[in-house]
């Protein structure tokens, strides 16, 4: 293991963490990420990180509006609010200042890594 100088250090005597993830490193918010899901799981008003989308499991017309919309991975997402209390579907979620509905099937298609709620 080297220091920050290229020294080599004894890790027993390492008081901090020498590597930080890519992911923790990046947050420029100072928000960690904290699970992993989909986004029809994530709960109500629980920010999130899109961390993949799967186009290919959504129509090529549905996955272009998407895009069109913004929903790309990297994205910070937010869930509003849900349809009816079994259904569950559509979904109202919020991508910086835009607010708009999807089905619930697309939100499965969406994989999210949940952030802890701001400060």
């Amino acid at each position: 293991m080297r220091g920050s100088i290229g020294k080599p250090i004894d890790p027993s005597q390492a008081s901090a963490p020498t590597h930080i993830p890519l992911a923790f490193a990046c947050d420029t918010d100072n928000r960690s990420q904290m699970s992993l899901s989909t986004l029809d799981t994530l709960p109500l008003g629980q920010p999130a990180r899109i961390t993949a989308v799967a186009w290919d499991r959504l129509h090529p017309d549905e996955a272009r509006r998407l895009r069109e919309l913004g929903l790309y991975e990297g994205v910070e997402i937010e869930t509003l609010h849900r349809g009816s209390l079994f259904a569950r579907d559509p979904l109202a979620v919020r991508i910086g200042r835009l607010r708009f509905v999807m089905r619930a099937s697309h939100a499965t298609a969406i994989s999210v890594s949940a952030l802890a709620p701001p400060a």
